[in-house]
């Protein structure tokens, strides 16, 4: 800017020395201040059409606290020195954050400059990372010029993946089946609903008409006997807290969904994730190779809007005629506990569900007396603090 300054300046004075005094002198040197301007933008234009850049990352799959390189690459294939170059990049704020400052860069006749960045991916997600702008100076350092550049990198960070070694502070047992010889007369005539074969289900519970007719094994469900299914219910609100709170808080709810997910799944327990989306979806994993399907969703989940869980709870339960529609074991992700959402948690604990209840929490929000309520009721709650390291649970101590 001040350069531009000092130019107009002096274009300003010669010019004006020129109008009062003839001289050839004067004159070439007012001509080659006007051409100036001209062979700036012309050199600003030549090294934009001619310097090449390419990029890319040094990991295909990323995981969340992963540390990789973004490398960019400038080309120059002619023999002529190119003007000075500065890279504007895209990415999200979180991913970038204090990491990077644009260097202004000068090529040479057949040489290329490569610029290595090294990031830490603190955050699952997606995200477009990527050069922006190219902002070219002139040769003078008079003007400069920034051109819109859309090349980005498409990068998926997925959520990291914590073992567990069995299912902490809960009343389900995994290996929990019941046989039907062991239920009543009257339990073995009420049917509650048909449903797929699963592993270790047996002989006698298969629904030999509706297989038929199908062409595949169904399984008649009992009232009265306990599920081999799990469902894993996320609340996908949004949250409005801090920028990056709000990241590491939906981090840890992902986190632990995908944790339980990849526990019952090696168990062979086959598992619902449902979470919601403008309307409910639920992907269901019968066995472990379903676990990269739902993970890589996961991986991509989006915490976009504010919506009443309590009610997309009870809406997904109760779609078909009114009857509950549901499994006897069940886990609720949550972060935010009310009153509607607690009268919705009773009329699915009516039902005898299993509910288990898996509560992140932000440092103030830990003790309200929402979740006093639910305590006094006596569900069954797991606490997990949003900056809490899911790795304690590997050695099987409380969440």
């Amino acid at each position: 800017m001040k350069k531009n300054r000092f130019y107009l300046i002096l274009l300003l004075l010669i010019g004006i020395l020129t109008y009062y005094i003839e001289g050839y002198i004067l004159t070439t040197v007012f001509y080659i201040l006007l051409l100036v301007p001209v062979l700036s933008f012309g050199s600003i234009l030549l090294t934009y059409n001619q310097f090449q850049v390419s990029h890319k990352v040094s990991k295909k799959k990323i995981v969340k606290g992963d540390k990789i390189n973004y490398t960019l690459t400038l080309y120059n294939t002619n023999s002529l020195v190119y003007c000075p170059i500065r890279l504007k990049l895209e990415s999200d704020k979180i991913l970038f954050k204090d990491q990077f400052v644009t260097p202004t860069i000068v090529l040479y006749p057949k040489t290329q400059e490569e610029i290595v960045i090294p990031l830490r991916c603190n955050y699952r997600g997606y995200y477009r990372l990527g050069v922006k702008s190219i902002i070219i100076d002139d040769y003078f350092g008079l003007f400069s010029k920034e051109f819109k550049c859309l090349d980005a990198v498409k990068m998926i960070v997925y959520p990291s993946i914590k073992n567990l070694n069995y299912l902490p502070n809960t009343h389900m047992d995994v290996d929990e089946v019941t046989d039907s010889r062991n239920r009543t007369m009257e339990e073995q005539n009420n049917i509650s609903y048909i449903r797929e074969y699963e592993k270790g289900d047996t002989l006698n519970k298969i629904h030999w008409k509706l297989s038929s007719k199908y062409n595949e094994l169904m399984v008649k469900q009992y009232s009265g006997e306990i599920s081999n299914e799990v469902d894993i219910v996320l609340d996908s609100n949004k949250h409005y807290s801090d920028y990056e709170l709000n990241i590491a808080l939906e981090d840890k709810m992902i986190e632990t969904c995908v944790m339980l997910i990849n526990y019952l799944l090696i168990h062979n327990k086959r598992v619902n994730f449902i979470y919601n989306d403008v309307r409910n979806v639920a992907i269901t994993g019968k066995d472990y190779n379903d676990f990269q399907r739902i993970y890589e969703e996961c991986a991509l989940l989006e915490f976009t809007r504010k919506f009443d869980f309590g009610k997309s709870i009870l809406e997904y339960y109760y779609r078909e005629n009114n009857d509950i529609f549901i499994n006897s074991n069940q886990y609720i992700i949550i972060s935010n506990i009310n009153e509607d959402l607690i009268k919705s948690l009773k009329q699915l604990n009516i039902q005898k569900i299993r509910i288990t209840i898996v509560y992140i929490y932000f440092s103030d929000n830990k003790n309200n007396e929402c979740l006093e309520k639910l305590n006094a009721e006596g569900y069954n709650i797991i606490n997990i603090s949003y900056d809490s390291d899911l790795d304690t649970l590997v050695e099987g101590t409380s969440l």
